[in-house]
């Protein structure tokens, strides 16, 4: 403005201001001299003279007058405040908001976003009568495995299988389907394979006809009235590969619940050709009504990777091929995927797969839709529990009875399995042996420094050369009951020599080293190799 034109706003008498010179910040002084020294060198370099100097200064001089609008220019950010108010005002002169916009829509979220917008205030709860809302229809609940299951009451949970206090599926959920349960040695297994056939012996105080095939023959304490309705001992003695077919239809009839110990056969060739004709057994009695008519059934097989493994050399039945050209391993493999797995379910008859090392196992058996998997510690086990979905690291650190369990509805968890009611003839004899004998013993043990040598003198043995040699009575050949060993058995028997190694044996019979140590332990078991040290 010119200091001599009259300002139309100013009062008479009033002081008249001059404009404020333009003072120039510490990054206009270096942008100014940075132009200066730059059009010096330019007109020193292009011989420019005079004309040179003047373009020169000008541009110095317009810098000077304009450096803070350069800057705010090429420095993004610089004036922030400057330009989000200049962008509020491009933004909302294109679409200005109103009271009716929602808050949710994306012109207000980009708002808030470059706080363009403050947010809504919050507006005030309106209450509301309870008695204006309408009630939610209540459901019938249902008990399955999730973290809505509560703690088990008989009273609640009729219907339902009591596993664990918060494990207690309902048996609609369990009965014909497909089960399986692994882990190691020490981790509960054993321990879950008896509460499972506990929980179906008295289900509903009728009890779920069902076979424990065991091939340890430890299940016999199971085979009580007091834990079972209907429980049946079978056994070599009383049920044969002739007679099985039958049996396995009477199960289904009289609702037997039943032992079956596999250790008591000759050979595991009679043992799984009676396991053959059961399932037979069980699949005719079923085909033979309509569907309303059948009864569910189950099909327990522990141990199972012994009589189903994933590598069909490591199997010990023998290779001998029956008139259709299958071996006994096919046949069984027939009987169960065939029967049992494939078509089983819609005559009621389901399974359970018990083994330590599901890697071992036929991959067919795995695919189920329970899942109930202990600790795991073994390299190829953690794999195979990891593709299942069980993280390794937890696997690894499940506790004694802790399972990782998985249902049909895809819940899953871990969960604590409660103890067994029936005896564990499965444990090893520990600390409670010593109490069992302890007392026997005490009055067998001398109690003084003289009793203790008048004990010592009677109990002292003679020289090794001085005992008498006594006659060994010989038996008659026909009083000897022959061992029958399945082919594989029998080349291991041929093939070991003492102090053989395992992983030695395994190659010489073509199995891996695990199951040549298996197949040494049962031949020392039945007394065919001296039991000494092995070199592993």
């Amino acid at each position: 403005m010119d200091e001599h034109t009259h300002n139309p706003n100013q009062e008479p008498g009033e002081q008249i201001m001059l404009p404020t010179p333009h003072r120039l910040t510490r990054e206009q002084l270096l942008l100014t001299g940075g132009t200066l020294l730059t059009s010096g060198l330019a007109d020193m370099a292009m011989h420019g003279g005079g004309t040179g100097i003047v373009v020169g200064l000008l541009a110095t001089f317009v810098v000077a007058r304009h450096g803070g609008d350069l800057l705010d220019a090429l420095v993004p950010g610089r004036d922030a405040a400057r330009v989000v108010d200049a962008t509020a005002r491009v933004v909302e002169a294109a679409a200005p908001m109103t009271a009716a916009d929602d808050e949710q829509a994306v012109l207000p979220k980009l708002k808030r976003l470059f706080r363009l917008q403050s947010p809504a205030p919050a507006l005030p709860q309106e209450t509301v009568d309870e008695e204006e809302l309408e009630p939610m229809p209540e459901r019938e609940p249902r008990q399955i495995v999730g973290p809505e299951a509560d703690r088990y009451d008989p009273a609640l949970h009729r219907d339902c299988l009591y596993l664990g206090s918060l494990l207690h599926p309902h048996a609609g959920d369990v009965l014909s389907k497909r089960i399986g349960l692994f882990g190691v040695p020490g981790s509960g297994k054993s321990n879950g394979l008896a509460v499972f056939c506990e929980a179906l012996g008295k289900l509903d105080d009728i009890g779920v006809p069902f076979v424990l095939a065991d091939t340890e023959g430890e299940a016999f304490p199971l085979c009580s009235r007091t834990y079972l309705m209907r429980p049946v001992y079978a056994h070599a003695g009383n049920l044969s590969p002739t007679n099985a077919f039958q049996f396995g239809q009477d199960i289904l009839e009289h609702g037997y619940q039943v032992i079956l110990d596999l250790q008591s056969y000759a050979d595991d060739d009679e043992a799984a050709l009676v396991m053959i004709e059961l399932i037979r057994g069980l699949r005719a009695w079923a085909e033979a009504r309509p569907n309303d008519e059948r009864a569910t059934c189950m099909f327990i097989l522990d141990e199972a990777a012994i009589w189903l493994p994933q590598r069909e050399n490591e199997s010990s039945l023998s290779k001998e091929r029956d008139e259709q050209g299958l071996t006994l391993l096919a046949r069984l493999q027939r009987a169960f995927f065939g029967t049992v797995v494939r078509r089983g379910r819609k005559r009621g008859i389901g399974f359970l797969f018990a083994t330590q090392r599901p890697a071992d196992l036929d991959k067919r058996c795995i695919s189920c839709d329970w899942l109930i998997l202990f600790r795991q510690t073994f390299p190829n086990d953690l794999n195979k529990y990891a593709e299942l979905g069980v993280p390794k690291d937890v696997a690894q650190a499940l506790a004694t009875g802790e399972a990782w369990v998985i249902d049909p509805h895809g819940n899953q968890g871990v969960y604590q399995f409660r103890r067994r009611y029936s005896p564990d003839n499965a444990q090893s004899p520990g600390l409670s042996s010593l109490h069992q004998h302890a007392a026997r013993w005490e009055t067998a043990a001398p109690q003084s420094r003289e009793e203790t040598v008048q004990w010592a003198a009677r109990t002292a043995l003679p020289p090794m050369q001085s005992l008498p040699m006594k006659a060994v009575p010989v038996m008659e050949a026909s009083s000897v009951k022959p061992v029958r060993l399945s082919a594989l058995y029998q080349r291991a028997l041929d093939a070991y020599e003492p102090g053989m190694s395992y992983r030695v044996l395994g190659e010489k019979i073509g199995v891996g080293k695990d199951k040549a140590g298996d197949i040494i332990q049962d031949l020392k078991k039945r007394g065919l190799i001296a039991n000494e040290d092995e070199d592993e």
